[in-house]
C-alpha cells in the first residue's frame, strides 16, 4: 500500500484455546474505503492487556473488547487500568461487526494489507447462530484460530465511530 491511513480503532481478540492473542486495526483510505489490518499477535494473552493500554493511551484511540464473556469483561478492566479506554462491545454489536464485514468483503468495501495469516484466519472462520436469524464468527466451529479475525472485525466496527486519527504505521 502506498497510502497509511490514520487509525480509528483497534480491537482485541484472545484465541479459544487462549495459545494466542490479536490486536486489529482500522483505518480509512481517502477513498473512504477502510483499510483493517493486524498491528500484533503473539502467544500467549499476558502481554495483551499491556499493549493494547499502550496504544490507546499512545494514539488517543479506544480499545474495543467483545465483552459477552467474563474472559471480555476481564479484558476490558485490564486495559483499563493499565490505562486503556476501552470501547466494550456487547453480543448485539458483535453480530452487526460481522454482518458488517461479511457485506463488506463480499461487495469490495475493505482493504487489507493482503497478510497471508490474516488471510489463513479468515478462511478458517466458520458461522455460529446466534438466536434464529443471526450469526457471528464462532471460535469452536472454525477450522483454526480466527483471533486476528475477530480484533479486525471488531476493529471496522469501532472506526465507525468518529474518534482521533493516528497513522496505522506509528504503531
Amino acid at each position: 500500500l502506498d497510502e497509511v491511513p490514520k487509525v480509528a480503532a483497534v480491537a482485541v481478540a484472545i484465541s479459544r484455546n487462549r495459545e494466542w492473542a490479536s490486536i486489529g486495526s482500522c483505518g480509512h483510505l481517502s477513498d473512504g474505503i477502510p483499510l483493517v489490518a493486524v498491528v500484533d499477535r503473539r502467544e500467549g494473552v499476558d502481554w495483551l492487556a499491556g499493549e493494547a493500554a499502550r496504544i490507546s493511551a499512545k494514539y488517543n484511540v479506544s480499545v474495543v473488547v467483545d465483552t459477552g464473556s467474563n474472559v471480555g469483561k476481564k479484558m476490558a478492566d485490564a486495559i483499563e487500568a493499565a490505562g486503556g479506554r476501552v470501547g466494550r462491545a456487547t453480543i448485539e454489536d458483535y453480530v452487526a461487526a460481522c454482518s458488517d464485514i461479511f457485506d463488506r468483503v463480499r461487495d469490495k468495501r475493505v482493504a487489507h494489507p493482503n497478510d497471508p495469516d490474516l488471510n489463513s484466519q479468515i478462511e478458517a472462520a466458520r458461522w455460529r447462530p446466534v438466536g434464529d436469524a443471526r450469526r457471528v464468527f464462532g471460535r469452536r466451529v472454525s477450522e483454526g484460530d480466527i483471533d486476528s479475525t475477530e480484533a479486525i472485525t471488531l476493529a471496522l466496527w469501532g472506526a465507525a465511530k468518529p474518534k482521533t486519527r493516528v497513522p496505522m504505521a506509528d504503531f
